[in-house]
């Protein structure tokens, strides 16, 4: 009886695939529609065309949220834009080193080979001897040791004169993983550095040793920023914002975001903003569980090549509106001013999309100043208060990997001069 099923089951077997290859063979191939939809801004466009430019903005009335652009009251803040130094390989941070004068800025910068460079604009660049194993992360200025500190994913973190552009001092072993963000408070020695290992270390720079270990995130920690009480936000893949007291040893948790927390700034020593991995710009108080001000599609949705937004219409011959569109991930994040006693409060983002945005807290909402175009994937940005400048180091691929690349620009730094009147008192 075994055996007479085991050769019905087989005979069953060869006719199915028997029918299914027949199928296949007899499948007739669906007609390709050679109809050819370009997106084009003059008036004079064909019929397809502006189906194309109908269909995509009944799209975006319904799924996209609409905010306010306040171009018209501020105008454009970025007077100048221009590339300061082309690289070969990917670059992963860059900072802004200054003793308070616009004369003395010298920018840092590290790449995915590990180097350390260093340069003041109209000089040439100066590489470092001493290099990390592994690429570089994460770089910040130490304003009263006068210092430049760089982490790496090998898990040691370097010190740098920030002026004279030697290698002054290493923790070799700081991290078990790799290192994703260092920030240090603006009146002290303390450097807060967190890694993927889940731990965050708080070290003296003037002394050189290990002040505080802190743990309590879940899962890996991307992003960290100080503020000046001496205390720091961080922020990762589980989703939860965490703010650490140094003094106290103690630290508070917040309403988890609906995806991981890429990157955090602190905007006053009571409020920080969080950008998420699906562009949603989170507004929080140290004293408030929840976000007191969010803000969507930050920097839109899918992978923008030429930062227009409609290369997808272009090669479609339809417009597929999906049910959830997944927003481009804000990558990189920094204040613009740093003064509880401001009433507004200015601060950027970059992403994958081709552009720097402004940004304007004021009375518990977000709005969107401006937006510059800068080709490429914005890895890091920092500004410099004395010099009222801007950079961001734009590059092929992320800063942690190479989910995603942009073959056609080039890894370079942009400096971006900011307008003064931008930041005044009100």
């Amino acid at each position: 009886s075994t055996r007479f099923l085991s050769n019905k089951c087989f005979s069953s077997r060869a006719m199915f695939l028997k029918r299914l290859h027949k199928k296949r063979r007899t499948k007739k191939k669906p007609k390709v529609s050679t109809e050819v939809h370009v997106y084009d801004s003059d008036h004079s466009s064909s019929s397809t065309t502006s189906e194309v430019h109908e269909d995509l903005s009944k799209a975006v009335q319904c799924d996209m949220p609409q905010h306010t652009v306040l171009n018209e009251d501020f105008g454009n803040p970025i007077d100048r834009v221009e590339d300061l130094s082309i690289h070969p390989s990917p670059i992963t941070s860059t900072v802004i080193a200054s003793d308070g004068s616009s004369e003395d800025l010298v920018i840092w910068f590290g790449d995915k080979l590990g180097h350390v460079y260093f340069f003041q604009v109209g000089s040439p660049v100066h590489k470092m001897q001493e290099k990390h194993e592994k690429s570089v992360t994460s770089m910040c200025y130490s304003k009263t040791t006068k210092r430049v500190i760089s982490g790496g994913k090998d898990g040691a973190i370097y010190q740098w004169d920030a002026f004279a552009g030697g290698h002054t001092h290493s923790f070799l072993r700081a991290h078990r993983s790799a290192i994703t963000g260092l920030s240090t408070s603006t009146n002290s020695t303390l450097l807060f550095a967190c890694s993927i290992d889940k731990k965050i270390s708080v070290w003296n720079l003037q002394e050189q040793i290990l002040m505080h270990t802190f743990y309590g995130p879940l899962s890996a920690i991307y992003a960290i920023s100080a503020n000046e009480k001496e205390c720091c936000v961080a922020v990762g893949a589980d989703c939860v914002p965490r703010y650490y007291k140094t003094a106290q040893g103690t630290h508070s948790t917040y309403e988890s975001a609906d995806t991981f927390v890429e990157c955090v700034c602190c905007l006053t020593d009571n409020l920080f903003v969080c950008g998420t991995a699906q562009g949603t710009l989170l507004v929080h108080d140290v004293v408030k569980s929840k976000p007191i001000a969010t803000y969507e599609l930050s920097h839109g949705f899918g992978f923008i090549g030429d930062g227009s937004g409609f290369e997808k219409v272009n090669c479609r011959s339809t417009i597929e509106v999906a049910n959830q569109w997944n927003g481009n991930a804000v990558w990189s994040i920094c204040s613009l001013n740093f003064r509880s006693s401001s009433k507004s409060l200015l601060f950027a983002t970059g992403s994958c999309d081709g552009h720097v945005r402004i940004w304007r807290f004021v009375n518990e909402s977000i709005s969107r100043l401006c937006d510059f175009p800068v080709e490429g994937i914005i890895t890091s940005l920092d500004f410099s208060s004395a010099s009222r400048k801007l950079i961001a180091s734009a590059a092929k691929e992320p800063r942690n990997g190479r989910w995603q690349t942009w073959t056609t620009v080039s890894n370079r730094i942009v400096l971006l001069q900011m307008d003064v009147f931008l930041f005044g008192d009100s």
